[in-house]
């Protein structure tokens, strides 16, 4: 057998390994795909052999090179045996990942893409999570490992253990210089997913137009190991600078200042100095909150109450999918920007508008608590770079409530959390800004006392997501029951959002996967009502500044929701992934920066070319300024 054959075959192993867990993705969400027709699925498949091959080629090259060294002594049994053998552990990790991204999908209905490297900083902490909340699955994994083993072993041609059938690799020094060189180019055309000017992206699964056939295309390891890429993947130079400068003025742009297209500053003449509380809500979708989606689970009645007292949102949009992206948004303004880093992983870096530094210089006292450990995903290195001086993460919390097993509870107790967060007001001085992150709700869903079990329970279903969401409910109720009590309580402004939406246990509906409920509350300052103006995450800056009436100038793509008007232009800048998306009172669509990928109306239907056509303007428009902006560090001077 030659070299170049066993190289053959570890590609081929690796192939076949990367279709069968696309069957597997495919298999499991069948739901999620069966809009697409058998062409489309076949298709995906081909199409998919593409990335596995990238993936393959990105994974094997060295052992596959150091096979195929141009030398006599290369063709040793034992060296070909060791670098075959060593491939082995590789594609067990990479099959690994496979299968995390397959569990990941259910979540966000995408593969992984810079959760990763998020992970990999709390490695410890998830592989503790994994270790107690995914023993079968994890027993299950070791056993293909098992069988992967097997596979290998006899997969491994016996002709290579002898000698003299190795040597009928040719003894010709040019020739294995020539094979050699052959090999190379051709895992370096692997490697680039083709011949084309541009190496492969995660962008290009998304090119047949289709989101969820884009998604059964891609390669799941190869998304995820793909966003330590800090390359660009796409262009962000759609239009000439005086036509983007002129759809830019029309968006609300360029009204500060020349040099800082995103800057502000509301003629305020008199602050208004108010306490602020912010509570971020962990997966609080719209659709399990009865007084908004009228569903009827009877697991949300204290939040209900604070909607029917205080000023909802009702078509209010998470920035992106995961907690770090409705943070970054919260606290900064900036939106979730393809090829550029989030807040905590290199955003930092660049000048922005910071929520607690402006309070700050106002005399306002700021205070960040999670329930989540301190250093969980460097919340406590993003509460201190935007501004917030003192901060409190689990190892802060009381234990107050009976809990069978309080170490199941893997992000922290709501309950304690509130209670830490209102013994701490009680002792702070006026004015202050207040912004807790709550994580009970957060999977695995930890063993609750029995009052709170509506449902049969368990770690990682529906009905344990329920049970735990109306023990949130009752944990926020009691906060604010204790808060009304409080002198501060009439001089304070309640804020309520979700980071995002839960993931799992929803259907393909875009707007459904970002829809959250958004409330303002305060009985002696904001009128109880309904809003249903189109509004978002990067939208709480500018309203918190606006209803302060703080003269600073910051910077934001949001608009103050007490000024924003719902009408055409009135919009929520969204995040999926690898693909941007823009929602308006007419449709939305998403867009992979190259072309639509979807466009519908707001009740699911096609949308009409010229809707397209002026909502990929809006978006493209937005991305390339604060692409631009970011880049040359003139988002806020």
């Amino acid at each position: 057998m030659s070299r170049v054959k066993l190289s053959l075959t570890l590609i081929i192993l690796a192939l076949g390994l990367f279709t069968l867990f696309r069957g597997i993705l495919y298999v499991t969400y069948y739901d999620g795909f069966s809009t697409l027709s058998i062409f489309e699925v076949f298709q995906a498949f081909i199409y998919g052999l593409r990335f596995d091959i990238t993936l393959a080629s990105i994974i094997f090259i060295f052992p596959i090179l150091l096979i195929n060294l141009p030398f006599k002594w290369a063709e040793n049994p034992k060296w070909l045996k060791f670098w075959y053998w060593l491939c082995l552990p590789i594609i067990i990790a990479v099959c690994f990942l496979l299968a995390a991204d397959i569990a990941y999908y259910a979540y966000v209905k995408r593969h992984i893409t810079q959760e990763l490297r998020l992970i990999m900083h709390d490695s410890l902490f998830i592989l503790q999570i994994g270790l107690n909340s995914y023993k079968l699955a994890l027993l299950g994994f070791a056993g293909f490992s098992g069988i992967l083993f097997l596979i290998w072993k006899k997969a491994f041609p016996t002709d290579v253990i002898s000698k003299n059938q190795v040597s009928t690799f040719p003894n010709n020094s040019i020739k294995r210089i020539v094979v050699f060189t052959v090999v190379f180019l051709l895992l370096a055309v692997g490697v680039r997913g083709g011949t084309q000017r541009k190496t492969i992206h995660v962008i290009n699964a998304f090119a047949t137009g289709n989101p969820i056939q884009g998604n059964l295309i891609l390669n799941g390891a190869y998304s995820a190991l793909r966003s330590f890429d800090n390359k660009p993947s796409v262009s962000h130079d759609f239009y000439a600078p005086a036509k983007l400068k002129q759809q830019a003025q029309k968006l609300g742009l360029y009204k500060q200042n020349e040099d800082y297209p995103f800057q502000y500053k509301f003629n305020s003449k008199k602050e208004n100095k108010l306490n602020i509380v912010i509570i971020l809500l962990e997966s609080w979708s719209y659709k399990y909150i009865d007084a908004l989606a009228g569903n009827n689970y009877g697991i949300t009645p204290n939040f209900d109450k604070l909607i029917k007292q205080g000023l909802s949102f009702n078509r209010f949009y998470s920035a992106g999918q995961r907690s770090i992206e409705g943070l970054q948004a919260v606290l900064t303004g900036v939106p979730l920007l393809v090829d550029l880093p989030r807040l905590g992983w290199g955003l930092e870096n660049s000048k922005f508008s910071r929520l607690g530094s402006i309070l700050q210089k106002h005399n306002y006292h700021t205070m960040f608590a999670q329930s989540s450990r301190r250093t969980s995903f460097h919340i406590d290195s993003i509460s201190a770079a935007t501004g917030f001086k003192n901060y409190f993460g689990r190892e802060d919390m009381q234990l107050k409530l009976n809990y069978a097993n309080p170490d199941s509870f893997w992000f922290g107790w709501d309950y304690e959390t509130f209670n830490k967060v209102e013994d701490y007001l009680a002792k702070t001085k006026q004015p202050f800004i207040n912004f807790t992150f709550t994580g009970s709700t957060h999977a695995p869903y930890g063993t609750l006392p029995n009052e709170f079990l509506k449902y049969p329970h368990s770690t990682d279903t529906e009905q344990g997501f329920m049970n735990t969401l109306f023990y949130a409910d009752w944990a926020l109720g009691q906060f604010m029951e204790k808060a009304r009590q409080q002198p501060w309580f009439d001089n304070t402004v309640f804020f309520f959002t979700a980071d995002h939406t839960l993931g799992a246990y929803q259907n393909n509906n875009t707007l459904d996967q970002f829809h959250i409920p958004f409330v303002i509350y305060s009985p002696k300052h904001i009128k109880a009502g309904v809003n249903n103006t189109i509004s978002s995450h990067l939208d709480i800056l500018p309203t918190i500044i606006d209803l302060l009436k703080l003269p600073d100038t910051f910077s934001a793509v949001g608009k103050s929701l007490l000024r924003k008007n719902n009408d055409n232009n009135a919009f929520a800048y969204i995040r999926k992934g690898s693909l941007s998306g823009v929602i308006s009172n007419e449709g939305y669509i998403l867009h992979t920066l190259k072309k639509i990928v979807e466009a519908k109306t707001l009740d699911n239907h096609p949308l009409g070319k010229n809707i397209q056509d002026k909502l990929e303007l809006n978006l493209l428009t937005i991305d390339q300024m604060a692409y631009q902006a970011i880049n040359s560090n003139t988002w806020a001077p």
